[in-house]
């Protein structure tokens, strides 16, 4: 299975009902940048919302496969849906 169905797979896995707004590989780089929304987000921080991003992806993936994470974005399903209008 290639690494953004991997990640992808995991993502819906660990935010249960998350809505997956998109997994791109960066063509240059070939590192992968990710978009989750999920309703567990709401009233919680930026900050606190990358930790549990990330800490649930070093239980699962190992540092080498991390290297192939640039970002993953976590919004709320209501700042989703936001950026979306504006776009």
């Amino acid at each position: 299975m290639e690494f953004q169905e991997q990640l992808r797979q995991f993502l819906t896995e660990a935010f249960p009902g998350a809505e997956i707004d998109y997994i791109r590989q960066a063509p240059r780089t070939g590192r992968v940048g990710a978009s989750l929304a999920w309703t567990g987000f709401e009233d919680v921080g930026m900050l606190e919302r990358q930790n549990r991003v990330w800490d649930a992806l070093r239980e699962r993936f190992t540092r080498e496969e991390l290297r192939q994470v640039a970002m993953v974005f976590a919004w709320t399903p209501r700042e989703l849906q936001a950026i979306h209008e504006d776009a």
